[in-house]
């Protein structure tokens, strides 16, 4: 037994060091990203912002507002719902009446498309967009002023191409749970997704899609992607497929866009982080086997642990701390947020080993109230039907 507990100690302690390096490099890639400055756009050219939606979730009037307060001349906004009890209805008409100016309009409409809700809803608006150039946006995102011109201005540089933003993570209430969902998005997402995007592990995020009308059209449509749970990276590599595989087609904006976290309790965070890595398992199921190693100061805590806190193993999980919380400090500086305590990085990290462990253990996903299973190639299907 012994010699098994020093195995398992020194294999750790090897894990939390190639985890620490690992922290090093996305700090690297972090600070890099932050000291970019967006390309401005040479042109102005009319935007439709298409942002389906379901339900009143906190902060939704507060989104709506930011995209039509854009730094841009002629914006309209299309918002969709397929219920016609869907509260989101009543906020859309508030603001309608707040700004009665604002080009904004409302698409009720409950025809599906597919298995994806949202790729349904998307397809059901696309009609009402009056311009050329589209951007997709999810309503949970709050974009700042200057958003649009950062996305059209990366846009200019690619033809027949997609742009892309990632995005911060900012809690919608102060219970702890949500706290700790912004904290995945800040301090494991992004720079895990800057690195991967280096390595060309390339796709599109919910928090923007701009595209022109004509290169949505090359790729089929929404139609495309009706059936993919990943329906925004799916939509990425269609587009990279229409151009040939040109992965300079699909590019990413030099700006951050927040995202609301509102995870009331334990079991709404744990069900979205399973479905998060469940998608990201079923996109790169080696990649997301490997990402494990990202982990390292609770690998380099368990090998302190099965050696009896050896001198070496203490001096391994020292330097797996301060790499992580580096890293950690680096993104908070960033994103001008105040420093994340040490103990909540402890949490945080502990409950990510256990989400990456239970995204291995099963293929069912609950998504907007509804369950579903994930097939092998990515596409959903209801989970009473895929038990048949």
């Amino acid at each position: 037994m012994t010699t098994i507990f020093t195995w398992l100690g020194v294999i750790s302690c090897l894990l939390g060091g190639a985890g620490a390096l690992y922290q090093l490099v996305v700090l690297a890639e972090t600070h890099r990203f932050f000291r970019t400055r967006p390309r401005p756009p040479t042109r102005t050219e009319p935007v439709t912002v298409l942002m389906p939606l379901y339900g009143d979730e906190p902060g939704l009037a507060a989104n709506l507002r930011a995209v039509l307060d854009q730094d841009w001349p002629r914006l309209q906004l299309v918002c969709g719902v397929q219920r016609a009890d869907d509260p989101a209805i009543s906020v859309v008409r508030e603001i309608q009446r707040e700004r009665p100016d604002a080009d904004l309009v409302l698409v009720v409409d409950a025809r599906r498309h597919g298995s994806n809700a949202k790729v349904s809803n998307l397809a059901n608006m696309l009609p009402s967009a009056r311009h050329a150039q589209l951007v997709l946006v999810d309503s949970d995102m709050r974009p700042r002023r200057d958003w649009l011109r950062a996305v059209q201005g990366e846009l200019e540089a690619t033809q027949n191409g997609v742009v892309t933003c990632l995005y911060a993570g900012r809690p919608r209430s102060r219970v702890i749970w949500s706290r700790l969902g912004a904290q995945a998005i800040d301090h494991g997402f992004f720079p895990s997704a800057l690195l991967g995007w280096r390595l060309g592990k390339r796709g599109c995020f919910g928090a923007t899609i701009a595209l022109s009308r004509a290169t949505l059209d090359r790729i089929g449509g929404f139609a495309r992607v009706q059936d993919e749970l990943a329906d925004d990276y799916a939509l990425g590599a269609a587009v990279v497929a229409e151009n040939g595989g040109d992965r300079e087609a699909l590019r990413l904006a030099p700006h951050l866009i927040d995202t609301g976290v509102n995870e009331p309790d334990f079991r709404r965070l744990w069900a979205h982080e399973l479905r998060w890595g469940r998608t990201i398992r079923t996109l790169d199921p080696a990649g997301y086997a490997g990402s494990g190693i990202t982990y390292a100061v609770p690998w380099a805590l368990f090998g302190a642990i099965w050696l009896g806190f050896s001198p070496v193993s203490c001096a391994v999980l020292a330097c797996t701390l301060l790499a992580r919380l580096a890293l950690v400090w680096r993104v908070d500086r960033g994103l001008s947020s105040r420093p994340t305590p040490v103990h909540l990085v402890l949490l945080r990290d502990a409950l990510s080993v256990a989400a990456w462990m239970g995204v291995h253990c099963g293929r069912d996903v609950a998504w907007r109230d509804h369950a579903f299973r994930v097939e092998r190639d990515g596409r959903l299907r209801d989970r009473d039907r895929a038990s048949e």
